[in-house]
């Protein structure tokens, strides 16, 4: 059985938080399970469960607003229980954005997590010509001409790859990392250059062919959505 998201937040989360300066009970820094539909973000009137969960209005509950200096909305985290992929909380936590996004004409950030281990290792190709700055936490790997990057990652995404990553976590207090000297053991398989550039094409063809099935369906769940209704309505003769 999965740690629910309540222990996810208190053991796993909070901690992170405080370690990277958050206090937990600054209301000016951190609100816990805030409501975005009845809150006023513009006037900074931010309204928690306990004070909306007895009343009839819509309302929505995130798990965790982070402010910024001046009090206004920054950041939204989603926290989902251990047994869960913290994606499937990502079209809540963007609903959640869209509420204040709707009265502050911002953008908010969005982190998703579940503090579960299997997050750690994570990673994608950044090659992007221009300064960057990027989070403390997280570890820049500069690799030789002779791996393909995008290939790396799909290596590492695969049960053996992952295995190879997790072997080298280690927790402390309940937070699963992986370093950069464990990064560094990790055992490679790799074939030779251009085979693993024909493989790389051969994926982004097959993204592409995916990504073109994903809108046909789409479109026609649409197409027999209306059908539906218009069955429903008498509209079909």
């Amino acid at each position: 059985m999965g740690t629910s998201e309540a222990r996810t937040r208190k053991e796993k989360i909070d901690p992170i938080l405080k370690q990277a300066g958050w206090n937990m009970d600054d209301l000016s820094q951190v609100i816990v399970e805030i409501d975005t539909k009845q809150s006023d973000f513009v006037k900074r009137d931010y309204k928690t469960f306990e004070e909306t969960f007895v009343n009839n209005e819509e309302k929505a509950y995130a798990d965790y607003l982070l402010l910024d200096s001046k009090g206004d909305p920054l950041a939204i985290i989603e926290a989902k229980k251990t047994s869960k992929d913290p994606i499937t909380g990502q079209r809540q936590a963007e609903g959640y954005a869209d509420d204040i996004k709707k009265q502050t004409g911002h953008e908010v950030f969005i982190f998703l997590t579940n503090g579960n281990r299997n997050l750690v290792g994570r990673c994608s190709v950044y090659d992007l010509n221009h300064e960057m700055a990027y989070a403390s936490y997280l570890i820049r790997l500069k690799i030789s001409d002779e791996i393909n990057p995008y290939f790396l990652v799909c290596y590492l995404q695969t049960p053996y790859g992952r295995n190879q990553l997790l072997l080298k976590t280690r927790t402390t207090a309940g937070q699963y990392n992986l370093n950069t000297q464990g990064l560094k053991s990790v055992r490679l398989v790799l074939p030779l250059k251009k085979l693993q550039d024909n493989f790389i094409l051969f994926k982004q063809n097959l993204d592409l062919l995916i990504e073109e099935y994903k809108n046909r369906l789409h479109y026609e769940e649409i197409l027999f959505e209306n059908l539906q209704n218009s069955a429903f309505q008498n509209y079909l003769s």
